[in-house]
């Protein structure tokens, strides 16, 4: 809630956000929220002017390709040993 005691959403469908900017940002054009995605930002070498932003989508799908990955060694390597 704003300071206005509504919600960003019930603001932009009501177009009473403050200025044509703040609405272009906050808002699409049909007057619905736009979604902010969620991103995770890694800084090079302890200098913020270095620095990757990822989307936490790629960070969780990666890191479930490596689970995979590690499972499935396993099982080759039980298999290699068992035979």
């Amino acid at each position: 809630m704003d300071s206005n005691g509504i919600s960003a959403e019930e603001a932009c469908s009501a177009n009473v956000i403050g200025t044509e900017e703040d609405f272009a940002r906050l808002c699409n054009p049909d007057g619905s929220l736009k979604k902010q995605e969620k991103t995770t930002t890694f800084h090079l070498k302890n200098d913020d002017t270095k620095s990757v932003t990822v989307k936490d989508s790629y960070i969780h799908l990666a890191g479930i390709a490596v689970i995979i990955l590690l499972v499935v060694g396993v099982v080759l390597l039980i298999r290699k040993f068992k035979k």
